[in-house]
Order: C-alpha cells, then structure tokens, then sequence
C-alpha cells in the first residue's frame, strides 16, 4: 500500500485517508519498509484534481470526471500511443494517458501538465470562464 506522510516536529504523519488506514493496520512494533521520494509539490498535485472538480462542474460534454481529467491530459499531451496488428494484419493506434501519480512525474514536468490542462480545458469546455477567474476558484493565483 502507498501513501503520502508529511513530516513535522512531532514525527511524521499521514496526509490523507490511505496514510490513515495504512498506520491504523500496523501492529505495534511491526516494522515496514519506507521509501522517499520528493518529487513533487503536494499542493499542487491536490489543486490540480481541485481543478479537475472545478472544470468537470463547468463543462455539459463529459458525465464522469475521471474521463474530463483523461482527455484533458491527452489533449495537453500526455499520453501513449500503443500501434496494434490484428490477425488479419491490419494497423489500428489507441491513445493511452500516461500517469499523473505522484511518484511518477516530476514537479517541473507536473507544472507544464497543469498549465495545458487548464488551457485545453477553457478552450474546448470552459463555457466562457477565464483563465483567473479558473485560478481564483482552485486557489491558485
């Protein structure tokens, strides 16, 4: 199980729900393996799923979040292509959105993500909303 802890002058403490449930089913004494990694800002990573809450909330085409947030992402670039042969021989491509998790895409990269994500989003969806009034709404003028 994987979970995000943050560090304070009391020791280190569990940031959400999964950083929760992972220490609540340690026993006494056991011992786990923990692993580091700073790779990007937590905030950020919160507001841009703040942002995904927003836009899903501000746009009439996509039922479900999830896919709004896989579109965006795969508008603003980040995705896969995957090339595949059927029996018959022929060439078909899918589009596949890499992922956003945490561990897996660094702050710098992660920045340049959000901001083609909020672009696509007021471009193909934004409903007449602006860029600041976007930014106002998700904290992050």
């Amino acid at each position: 199980m994987k979970a995000i802890f943050s560090k304070r002058h009391q020791g280190i403490f569990p940031t959400g729900e999964d950083g929760l449930k992972l220490i609540t089913s340690m026993n006494n004494g056991e011992l786990c393996k923990v692993e580091f990694i700073r790779k990007r800002n937590y905030e950020n990573h919160k507001r841009f799923f703040k942002f995904i809450e927003v836009a899903f909330d501000n746009q009439d085409f996509y039922d479900n979040p999830e896919h709004l947030r896989k579109a965006l992402q795969m508008i603003a670039g980040h995705f896969d292509t995957l090339v595949i042969q059927d029996k018959a021989g022929n060439v078909t491509t899918q589009y596949i959105p890499k992922s956003i998790e945490f561990e897996k895409l660094e702050e710098p990269e992660f920045q340049e993500l959000f901001k083609r994500c909020i672009t696509a989003f007021l471009e193909r969806y934004g409903n007449g909303l602006t860029e600041q009034q976007l930014l106002q709404v998700i904290e992050f003028d």
